[in-house]
């Protein structure tokens, strides 16, 4: 991590430091932490790291994975000098840029996803997440003459790929990629990649709003994580997730950066059509994927989309999701055989 970042992470508000060891501590206990197996936690992509291993040599590959997910951030982070995003962006309209193959993949996922999904995720709002400046000091409602002009400059359509020759290139002048929303899981995905070549008996990383699972415990029973419950406090629990075939899992909604100006509160999770924050039936929505990016990607999808238009999307992927919409549901999609209600409050079904 760069001294920069080290700093930006020092002037993190005390409240939002307290939401993320509240965060750190539901999902701890939840893993089990307390038992048998090795633990780590360290800081990375602006937030705390955990780690809980199961095998041989735990503490070097918890060491491996930490790089892992420290070098995904400098390739994919727009706002550090040099990363793979920045030169992008600073090349957009003009030549395309040799990228690492990591960057090219998670790019070609989400780009995939933006596809899929009509739009309702794109890789491409850094115009607009810009002008609204939400990791910023002094974030504000854009008018409506910078609003149309921001939007003018987003569309995945300006993102162009060439996975043969690992290169990609923006087509215009002011078009720039922000993997903000998506990055932790594609932390998470190098991490499980690294407890797969260590040969880990298991292993679970939690990155934010991003849990990866890889394995089993020892004894072969499945790994659980913990699903946080938007209605309730910092540390409250929807409910527990048993991921008996591993992959990532990923919340959109709660755990989004927001601020509220004259009453009103506006969330960093933009709506790629208005440019406004998402305006669905969806207070958050949990998704499971193998794949963190797609996960990431597709969590962000379904907020814009809402529950109903939001199925034919994860089918496409195999996914599973837990809804929590504003009529207080608790609405289960996919392969949610492993998922444990525990918060009170809900009324829940399956959807076919």
């Amino acid at each position: 991590m760069t001294v920069e970042r080290l700093r930006r992470l020092t002037f993190v508000s005390l409240d939002i430091l307290v939401l993320i060891v509240a965060i750190l501590v539901t999902q701890w206990f939840s893993l089990g932490g307390t038992g048998s197996g090795y633990d780590a936690t360290t800081v990375c992509m602006d937030t705390y790291m955990q780690q809980l291993l199961y095998g041989e040599d735990e503490e070097e590959t918890a060491a491996l994975a930490s790089q892992a997910a420290e070098n995904t951030e400098s390739l994919l982070d727009w706002q550090q000098p040099d990363s793979d995003i920045e030169t992008l962006n600073s090349a957009a309209g003009t030549v395309w840029s040799e990228l690492d193959p990591e960057t090219i993949e998670v790019l070609s996922k989400t780009r995939e996803v933006a596809e899929k999904s009509g739009g309702a995720y794109d890789p491409t709002l850094l115009p607009l997440t810009s002008l609204w400046n939400f990791a910023g000091a002094t974030p504000t409602v854009p008018d409506s003459d910078s609003l149309s002009q921001a939007l003018s400059l987003c569309g995945y359509e300006n993102l162009r790929l060439n996975t043969e020759d690992n290169t990609a290139s923006l087509y215009g002048h002011g078009n720039g990629v922000d993997l903000s929303n998506i990055m932790r899981g594609a932390g998470c995905d190098a991490v499980l990649e690294v407890y797969r070549e260590a040969g880990l008996t298991g292993g679970i990383v939690s990155l934010g709003n991003c849990v990866g699972v890889y394995g089993t415990k020892p004894d072969g029973s499945a790994l659980s994580v913990s699903v946080h419950d938007p209605a309730g406090d910092d540390a409250a629990q929807l409910g527990t997730w048993q991921l008996p075939d591993g992959g990532v899992l990923a919340t959109a909604g709660w755990l989004e950066p927001s601020f509220t100006t004259d009453g009103t509160t506006y969330s960093s999770l933009l709506d790629p059509q208005t440019g406004y924050p998402a305006d669905s039936d969806c207070v958050a929505v949990t998704v499971w994927q193998e794949n963190g990016t797609t996960s990431a990607a597709l969590s962000q999808a379904c907020m814009v989309l809402g529950v109903e238009d939001s199925l034919p999307l994860l089918k496409q992927y195999g996914a599973a999701a837990v809804f929590v919409t504003d009529k207080n549901e608790v609405l289960l999609y996919g392969s949610t055989d492993g998922f444990t209600l525990t918060a009170s409050g809900y009324t829940t079904r399956s959807l076919s």
